[in-house]
């Protein structure tokens, strides 16, 4: 039986939901006015047999980003491993022909290109760091990569770690070989403490790489490829007002920055009172502790980017006594001269 109807652009089968672009439905059978469309977001049914007309060239379009732009949500990781994808389900149908179209999605968006090509997802870890990070030895660190069901089969995640004795330490942090998005917790303290102490290292940095295998036994060797490009992170000592924030980013992992302004208690509240035979008592307190919080003086554009990432973002942390505490952000005020020494200040609470 011929197709009653084309697809003459739909986007790549991974892609980040704001980069979803457009599906593009074409009638092949002029006595057709209509399509019948069937939305799921995994098991979620987002719409069922909505009615879609033909316009005057024979064409549908779908603008799919607009479908899932809220709807996608990213847990907190808690250890490392792979998570499923987001899938979305397109099915379209008319009285002869019925088609569906399967789409992993990853909440967060990338400006250009518009199509994220598969390649892609290999290379980059999903981050807006940049490529050097400084920090104390303490702050946590995740990496985010997306691993597909394609060459290189297995992606070998891996760190070095770099000493003032001028020893060097390899290990292997996790090998990815099935499909998802791979959450790493790539922490010093995690990775390196132990080792350093029981070898009596003084670290100085360490990288976190990855490398693309075809078999869980290959050995490392120059030929392979360099997937993701690594992330590197130089240790410095802690300042006692380093408070540090965990978000959401906008490609869909997690990020940790470190704020060393100052942090002022500027708690909100009205209390309740009643009067009773003349004493006066306290009916009720909604007591609400409001940090306000300055990010201390902003050295390069890469780390003014990651603050105005995390202002953006809606999925936020503050790690206090070795936990996570979600926060909210009520109220920010940031404004950045160039060539200038900024910083920006920000309210929230638990």
């Amino acid at each position: 039986m011929v197709d009653t109807f084309e697809i003459i652009e739909k986007p790549e089968i991974c892609q980040f939901s704001e980069n979803l672009g457009k599906m593009i439905i074409r009638n092949k059978n002029s006595s057709l006015t209509c399509v019948y469309m069937t939305v799921r977001l995994d098991d979620a049914t987002i719409c069922d047999k909505l009615t879609l007309y033909y316009d005057a060239e024979s064409l549908i379009t779908i603008n799919l980003r607009d479908i899932v732009h809220t709807l996608l949500e990213c847990e907190f990781p808690r250890q490392t491993g792979v998570t499923d994808f987001t899938y979305l389900y397109i099915t379209l149908t008319d009285t002869a022909t019925t088609k569906t179209y399967r789409f992993q999605v990853i909440a967060g968006g990338v400006a250009a290109p518009r199509k994220v090509g598969l390649d892609w997802w290999a290379r980059n870890f999903l981050t807006w760091q940049g490529q050097i990070v400084t920090m104390p030895a303490w702050q946590p660190q995740w990496l985010s990569v997306v691993k597909l069901n394609r060459d290189p089969q297995f992606l070998r995640i891996k760190s070095r770690l770099y000493t003032a004795e001028g020893i060097e330490r390899t290990q292997d942090i996790f090998t990815a070989s099935e499909e998802g998005i791979v959450r790493i917790n790539v922490s010093f303290e995690l990775l390196w403490r132990n080792i350093c102490v029981s070898e009596e290292l003084t670290p100085i940095a360490y990288d976190i790489y990855g490398l693309g295998a075809n078999s869980v036994s290959e050995p490392d060797t120059a030929g392979a490829k360099n997937y993701p490009f690594a992330q590197r992170y130089i240790l410095r000592s802690g300042n006692f007002r380093d408070r540090c924030f965990l978000f959401q980013n906008s490609l869909g992992g997690f990020d940790t920055i470190i704020a060393s302004g100052l942090s002022t208690l500027l708690p909100e509240g009205e209390v309740d009172t009643f009067i009773n035979q003349g004493r006066e008592a306290e009916l009720s307190n909604d007591y609400t502790s409001i940090w306000q919080q300055n990010t201390g003086y902003i050295s390069s554009s890469s780390i003014a980017r990651q603050w105005q990432e995390f202002l953006h973002s809606s999925n936020r942390y503050l790690y206090a006594d070795g936990e996570w505490k979600q926060i909210i952000v009520t109220e920010y005020e940031v404004k950045h001269k160039e060539a200038a020494l900024n910083s920006y200040t920000f309210k929230y609470h638990l």
